[in-house]
């Protein structure tokens, strides 16, 4: 099923793959990682024989250049970055977006533990971004850029029970099965975005009961 998914095809897949695992590694400690922090972990995981740091700076090059692997996830919603202004200058801390969580978890279902058991789910950080997330979500229904319009109060209940899905170990091996689902239904998950990504898996089982109607109807016909 991953090899459907759009990044982890072409010449770029092995750097987008191992992009976002050392993300969700790093996710599941309750990490966000700093550009060169990322090309390091990479580093030992491609680990060639060679002198480490001349090789870590190849992957860094590659992670942060114009379009660059970095820019690109981030692009398609898989990855997102802070950041932090340190000793006067701006530092970005990246870490996987949840589209970017379900997309590894597809790569390396053995993941699923440590990322429902990440400590950053109940961190002050995370809460704070996704109320960020819910009143950003807010504008833009108001603007009629999204495919469905859902009231405040519902919206807030829905980024409640997304985020419990990760949380929880079987409704995160759920969540996937219907990422799988909405992908071989021919959904292309690169072009899911921070709005349209958390309501197409909430309206998945909607989704799946018009299919099942619809196969019906033409079963009678």
């Amino acid at each position: 099923m991953a090899e459907r998914i759009g990044i982890f095809k072409g010449r770029s897949a092995l750097y987008n793959k191992l992009i976002l695992k050392v993300l969700t590694e790093a996710f599941s400690e309750g990490k966000r990682l700093k550009e060169w922090e990322l090309a390091k972990r990479i580093q030992k995981k491609l680990d060639k024989g060679e002198n480490w740091y001349i090789e870590a700076q190849r992957i860094y090059s590659v992670l942060i250049r114009k379009n660059g692997r970095l820019r690109d996830l981030e692009n398609k919603w898989y990855v997102q970055c802070e950041i932090k202004e340190e000793d006067g200058r701006k530092v970005r801390y990246w870490f996987p977006t949840p589209k970017g969580l379900i997309a590894t978890l597809i790569l390396d279902s053995n993941l699923i533990d440590d990322v429902a058991n990440s400590p950053f789910w109940e961190s002050k950080e995370f809460k704070k971004g996704l109320a960020k997330e819910v009143k950003k979500y807010k504008k833009t229904t108001r603007k009629g850029h999204v495919p469905v319009k859902v009231s405040p109060k519902s919206l807030k209940k829905l980024a409640s029970q997304f985020v419990e899905s990760f949380k929880d170990k079987e409704k995160l091996r759920n969540l996937m099965k219907d990422v799988k689902y909405l992908i071989d239904k021919g959904f292309q998950l690169d072009l899911m975005g921070e709005t349209d990504f958390p309501l197409m898996i909430q309206l998945t089982p909607t989704i799946k009961e018009m299919q099942k109607k619809l196969a019906v109807n033409f079963m009678n016909k």
